[in-house]
């Protein structure tokens, strides 16, 4: 089913009626994303600028089923100073990938913020928040 995996809850609910059951099946079902990102917060602290700080991350696929077609965007007021490195186009079940974030800011400011989501092709997404300090 590609990133997500669906999961169904069976529920029984009922009431007892002369020693025996009866009663209600009530099937909730959810879907989980595979993609996870670890950490999912990564912060810069004080970056000098016009210079370029790095960090890496690691992007997991915590299902049985590969993800693929994984695609990184960088969202939010303060994208442009982010760039996402050598994020994988696809994960095999239960494996997991290297993936470096660049931040350069170029004028101060109080705090630079903006998000990375990491989407497979059918819907399942892993989000980084990124912090950085000019």
């Amino acid at each position: 089913m590609g990133s997500l995996a669906a999961c169904n809850l069976g529920i029984q609910v009922g009431q007892g009626t002369s020693g025996a059951t009866s009663g209600q099946e009530v099937n909730l079902s959810f879907q989980v994303s595979c993609i996870t990102v670890s950490p999912d917060t990564l912060d810069f602290g004080d970056v000098s600028l016009n210079t370029t700080a790095k960090a890496s991350v690691m992007l997991i696929d915590k299902c049985t089923v590969p993800v693929t077609g994984i695609v990184a965007s960088v969202t939010g007021t303060d994208a442009n100073l982010f760039v996402v490195d050598n994020a994988p186009s696809a994960l095999a079940a239960g494996s997991s990938a290297t993936v470096n974030i660049s931040y350069s800011p170029i004028a101060l400011e109080t705090r630079s913020m903006a998000s990375v989501v990491f989407s497979g092709s059918d819907g399942g997404k892993g989000t980084l928040t990124l912090f950085g300090e000019p």
